[in-house]
């Protein structure tokens, strides 16, 4: 499941907060006021997430970014974070996106290799 801005929350609610069962999940840019941190990390079996924000995201977006990788390492969540420089809230998906392990790929490439190797399990 995968959603951008608020679709990224509802993704992040929907995964996280009500503990959906999903193979893997997506938010580009999402923020985190659908559910809380606590209850979430005591939970198990969450999906892989793969975390997309942009250089000049939303001061929301990008204020609870710490929060929401504390949550993900809390809860044991497999995460990758990845960013998009030079772009503000709304970003083309063929757009350069830099991940916290080195790499750079345009961002669908990106997104799709996760989804094939969480989907492929």
């Amino acid at each position: 499941m995968g959603g951008h801005s608020a679709g990224g929350g509802i993704t992040m609610n929907v995964a996280f907060g009500l503990q959906t069962p999903l193979a893997a999940v997506f938010p580009l840019s999402g923020t985190d006021v659908l559910f809380e941190h606590d209850a979430v990390a005591q939970f198990g079996n969450l999906p892989p997430a793969l975390l997309v924000y942009s250089q000049f995201d939303e001061h929301t977006q990008l204020g609870q970014l710490p929060g929401i990788i504390n949550l993900m390492q809390d809860a044991g969540v497999d995460y990758q974070l990845a960013w998009v420089p030079g772009f503000a809230h709304f970003y083309p998906h063929g757009a350069v996106s830099l991940a916290d392990d080195g790499t750079r790929s345009a961002l669908s490439d990106r997104i799709i290799g996760f989804l094939e190797e969480h989907l492929s399990e």
